[in-house]
């Protein structure tokens, strides 16, 4: 089963680094060859310069050597961005708000890792992060919400349809119509309500017990009835929906709401940290 995880949940995502400028400015150890053999690559890394040589022995020499040889580790300043959700959560939200008044941001925020932004143009980024800040209370989104304490636990994100949760045979994912659940070889869609009851049902401790002894993958569900509260009209599936994997709301609701700046804080202030660094190192930021 693939969970699509919310934009604050640290999973798979996002990083940038600048180069440091130690090595330019005489302040590492010395290195394992001549300091002309080493060069800058084009994504950020100091390495062995191939006019001078293949040797891959010295290539992973300046590679141990490049790991501790000043102060920043691996001769680069990190920063953690946030996961994909987050970054796709960003990118909608500027092009609901006009994408040409962030020539920079929505082109060169990456849809994979890789690739950088050249110091010319990040101070315009920092402006834009500005501007989108002054600009975002502007726009409204479509939230998933849990009833029990009406907490936020997932945004609609266009790029992922909306779906939260991928099982072999069913897909959970909501939009502003409401949540929804439906088959995935045919997209029939099974369930559907904007006012969800979630009931789980678990295992008795020592059935669960016997079933893990067997398989410790198996989950301590033994159903979920999903009940639509404008209708009543109900589904089972064997999963649910829950906050940390062991916490499951009793209930949902799907609304849209207006947008708030501090909630893309998750993003913009990482972005705004690494654009900063850059600008004193006088470096390009790269993703990775």
């Amino acid at each position: 089963m693939e969970i699509y995880s919310g934009k604050g949940t640290l999973f798979m995502g996002l990083d940038a680094f600048v180069p440091c400028n130690c090595f330019i400015e005489g302040k590492t150890t010395e290195p394992p060859v001549p300091r002309e053999w080493i060069m800058k690559d084009d994504e950020g890394y100091f390495c062995l310069n191939p006019e001078y040589s293949n040797d891959d022995s010295l290539k992973d020499k300046i590679h141990l050597w490049s790991e501790h040889c000043c102060k920043h580790s691996g001769m680069k300043i990190r920063q953690s961005i946030c996961n994909w959700a987050g970054v796709r959560a960003f990118q909608q939200a500027i092009r609901q708000i006009d994408p040409t008044l962030f020539p920079i941001l929505s082109t060169q925020l990456p849809n994979a890792n890789g690739g950088c932004i050249h110091i010319e143009d990040i101070k315009k980024a920092l402006s834009e992060l500005d501007l989108f800040e002054n600009y975002v209370n502007s726009i409204r989104s479509v939230y998933l919400i849990n009833t029990d304490n009406q907490q936020v636990m997932y945004e609609y994100i266009d790029a992922y349809r909306g779906r939260i949760i991928t099982s072999q045979r069913y897909s959970l994912a909501f939009n502003k119509d409401g949540l929804n659940i439906f088959e995935l070889e045919t997209e029939r869609v099974r369930f559907k309500g904007k006012r969800i009851e979630q009931q789980v049902y678990f295992y008795p401790q020592w059935i669960y017990r016997s079933l893990y002894a067997l398989n410790n993958k198996v989950s301590s569900i033994k159903k979920v009835r999903w009940i639509n509260r404008d209708t009543g009209e109900a589904f089972e599936t064997p999963w649910g929906l829950s906050i940390d994997g062991e916490t499951y709301p009793t209930g949902f609701s799907v609304e849209e709401r207006a947008v708030s700046p501090s909630e893309y804080q998750y993003i913009t202030q990482p972005l705004r940290n690494i654009f900063i660094v850059a600008i004193e190192m006088n470096n390009a930021v790269f993703w990775c």
